[in-house]
């Protein structure tokens, strides 16, 4: 088995993404069911070789020219409460129990720390890139359907037993409108 680079695995994450529609070339896709638009991001923190995914949603009508990156002002949802561990057929064993599964699911596993060589070791397939390219693609898939019946902002309330009025749903507008300049809740 070939190893891959961490650009390997960053192609990899994107090829598997394909139930998304991703914007530009950042690593970031949006799903938009009808009313609402959720917005999956990955971000890399500095100099590490994993990623971080974020969730966030919003109303249609608060992104201005089109401009689905201003979602990520507006309010965050539990991806991992949509997608757990044992909602997936995955095809390579990955370390740690339900709460850092995710954690594991987009760590390339290629830092040179003493616990990722231990890692590396003892969950060899998580260095086949094919295999983890099936378990992202189900993963994304996975998503993507628990997002699917969310249309309108009172599904969202329910969904996530939200106590959210007015003034919540008033302020995540304004955080969206006033993109990139938002502060965080």
């Amino acid at each position: 088995m070939e190893p891959f680079t961490f650009s390997d695995f960053r192609s990899g994450i994107v090829e598997s993404a394909v139930s998304w529609h991703r914007v530009g070339k950042k690593m970031m896709w949006v799903y938009q069911p009808d009313e609402v638009i959720f917005l999956l991001k990955l971000i890399q923190p500095k100099a590490m070789k994993y990623f971080d995914i974020q969730l966030f949603y919003g109303h249609r009508d608060w992104i201005q020219d089109g401009n689905y990156e201003a979602i990520s002002c507006g309010a965050q949802a539990s991806y991992r409460a949509l997608t757990r561990k044992s909602d997936l057929k995955l095809s390579v064993t990955y370390p740690g129990i339900e709460e850092n599964f995710h954690g594991a699911l987009f760590d390339s596993l290629l830092n040179s720390d003493i616990i990722t060589r231990n890692s590396r070791e003892k969950f060899p397939d998580m260095m086949n890139l094919e295999l983890r390219k099936k378990d992202w693609t189900q993963f994304f898939e996975v998503l993507r359907q628990r997002l699917q019946p969310l249309h309108t902002l009172n599904d969202i309330e329910n969904e996530f037993d939200g106590n959210l009025n007015s003034e919540f749903w008033d302020r995540m507008k304004q955080r969206v409108t006033n993109f990139p300049d938002c502060e965080p809740c």
